[in-house]
């Protein structure tokens, strides 16, 4: 069943662009230069009515307007349509001769864009004031795209140009993930461990001083061929152990 989101008022659509990252999240430009952001909701489920195997839809698939969002500096010219486009984690919006960037959150609580920078074409261009941005592309893999986004823009002579912009936003999910290190460091910390609570009760029964030798470890490790001690080893060390690794941090 498809889901009719109405524009309010006097608005028009001109342009629709998806949330990347959350599925129930559209923007769509509008005739007066003003981006709108709705939320689908479901309204819950199914019912059954008495001995009737047959099912009806007791509240469906809403729309509703959740926001709206427009430049600091409207344009001079008046209302001119919005043209929206989305990157992964971001929103970009274009009306008149104005391009804004906004950075969208994939919490399902703030779902409002948070406005990051503007910036008018023709101040930095020399086009003439009555420039207009008539399409946004952008690529939908900052990774493996380095450029980021193109803007086909007009001017009072109807003349176009398509000016190609290389990203500097960071891609989302760039962080490393070394999450996969943190079990052998924690075996190789617990052999050392070991290896010094063993130097320890020899140095005390031989009544000589406690010293950390770094040739006698890496021979301890050439000599287990490079495998971390085992649970039961690590045990007869007089080291306490915890199964429950994966939970530790």
């Amino acid at each position: 069943m498809p889901v009719m989101c109405v524009a309010p008022g006097w608005h028009n659509f001109s342009s629709v662009a998806a949330d990347p990252l959350r599925p129930t999240i559209i923007y769509a430009g509008t005739s007066t230069g003003r981006a709108l952001m709705y939320k689908m909701y479901n309204l819950g489920g199914w019912r059954q009515r008495g001995d009737i195997i047959e099912k009806e839809a007791r509240n469906p698939v809403v729309c509703a307007l959740a926001d709206q969002l427009m430049p600091l500096r409207l344009p001079l010219l008046g209302n001119l349509p919005a043209i929206v486009q989305t990157l992964p984690g971001f929103l970009m919006l274009g009306t008149g001769s104005h391009l804004v960037l906004y950075q969208l959150s994939g919490n399902s609580e703030d779902i409002k864009p948070t406005y990051l920078s503007e910036r008018a074409i023709e101040e930095f261009d020399g086009l003439h004031v009555s420039a207009q941005i008539l399409g946004i592309t952008a690529a939908k893999d900052l990774i493996a795209h380095s450029t980021g986004f193109a803007v086909l823009v007009s001017d009072a002579s109807e003349s176009h140009r398509l000016d190609i912009y290389k990203s500097r936003i960071p891609p989302p999910g760039t962080n490393l993930d070394l999450s996969w290190i943190r079990v052998p460091a924690m075996m190789i910390c617990a052999l050392a461990a070991m290896f010094w609570q063993q130097k320890g009760r020899l140095a005390n029964s031989a009544g000589g001083k406690n010293t950390f030798n770094e040739a006698e470890l890496a021979g301890l490790l050439s000599g287990r061929g490079g495998r971390l001690p085992s649970m039961n080893t690590m045990k007869r060390g007089g080291l306490f152990t915890n199964r429950r690794v994966n939970d530790c941090y």
